[in-house]
């Protein structure tokens, strides 16, 4: 593979928040509930002695703790995979939001109503579950309370076990603390309609002195979202750098046989993320695009068209002259790919 020798600074354009002068974003997030599903042994309880308790207690060490209700664990993991693979396609974190465009937003809504149908799914097959994991866990304390404390009299050791048997969840618990929880949307309006927000606003204000106070509320959170937006923007354009750096510098040294089938998943991923983070970076999807036909051509083995197509990708960032440099981890990262 022939390199340029010249060094280049890679720079990013900064979009400006202005540029959403016909497009409007959202806000939206999802939190996943799902109560307590372990407890923790006293260390009383573990059969040590009063020393060794006293000097765990004295350093701070935390009670080992034990799982149980798996099945509601798994289920949760399977939304949480759920949930991180929608904000990864449709969406831009800025702490402490997530952000989606207009345009992505109808995706979105489509992805999030098969999530709440998966969670109401699983919230009918844990409710069915219910006495089974309920035995597990019986079955799993008396195994634990009855192996320590055999120098303890009956009746004290049988008040330990009730004390844990008491702390699994109810079955009215179980279905009250399993849920989705839905934070937005908040639509952050394109700059055309805020202009006609505003003039509302003032309008309104000039016939009525006391909506002054919850027209300056609304103008402090505004500018604290436009200020939000603008980090995401600057987080998606360093995103989207990085996943360029590391994923070309794995193509220019692939070899013959190709990439494995699990590497081409990554590969794909990397493909839809770049192109979620570009939806928030416009001036990029074209790189984003050339990227996606890299992709398709190491994924299809056309190795010769995907080193040419590499190159020119190459050739178009180098000679990027309306750039601003910057000096975050992606930009860096892809700024060493190019020399």
């Amino acid at each position: 593979m022939i390199k340029t020798e010249e060094k280049t600074e890679i720079q990013v354009r900064e979009r400006n928040v202005i540029e959403f002068e016909k497009e409007s974003v959202y806000i939206f997030n999802i939190s996943i509930h799902s109560g307590n599903k372990s407890f923790g042994i006293k260390w009383e309880h573990l059969g040590l002695s009063n020393k060794t308790v006293k000097a765990l207690k004295e350093n701070k060490a935390q009670p080992t703790r034990v799982k149980f209700f798996h099945s509601l664990q798994n289920k949760v993991n399977q939304l949480v995979y759920s949930k991180k693979k929608i904000q990864s396609k449709l969406m831009v974190y800025s702490e402490p939001y997530w952000f989606v465009t207009e345009s992505n937003f109808g995706a979105l809504a489509e992805e999030v109503e098969i999530m709440k149908d998966n969670w109401q799914q699983f919230k009918e097959q844990i409710m069915e579950e219910y006495e089974g994991e309920k035995e597990k866990y019986l079955s799993a304390v008396k195994e634990i309370i009855e192996t320590i404390k055999t120098d303890d009299n009956v009746e004290e050791i049988e008040v330990i076990k009730q004390d844990y048997l008491e702390r699994f969840p109810t079955f009215d618990e179980i279905n009250s603390n399993f849920y989705l929880e839905m934070f937005g949307p908040i639509k952050i309006p394109s700059i055309k309609e805020q202009c006609l927000i505003d003039a509302e606003l003032a309008e309104y204000q000039q016939r009525n002195h006391k909506a002054k106070a919850m027209l300056e509320l609304e103008t402090e959170f505004k500018k604290g979202l436009q200020q939000k937006l603008g980090e995401a923007i600057k987080t998606a354009s360093d995103e989207f750098c990085h996943i360029l750096a590391e994923n070309l510098s794995t193509l220019e040294e692939l070899e013959e046989q190709g990439l494995s089938d699990h590497k081409k998943g990554k590969l794909i991923e990397a493909v839809e993320r770049a192109k979620n983070l570009v939806s928030f970076e416009k001036g990029l999807e074209d790189v984003a695009e050339q990227f996606s036909q890299i992709a398709e051509c190491a994924n299809s083995k056309q190795f010769l068209l995907m080193e040419e197509s590499i190159e020119k990708l190459r050739e178009k960032l180098s000679k990027e002259k309306d750039l601003i440099s910057v000096s975050t981890k992606g930009h860096r990262a892809l700024a060493q790919w190019l020399r």
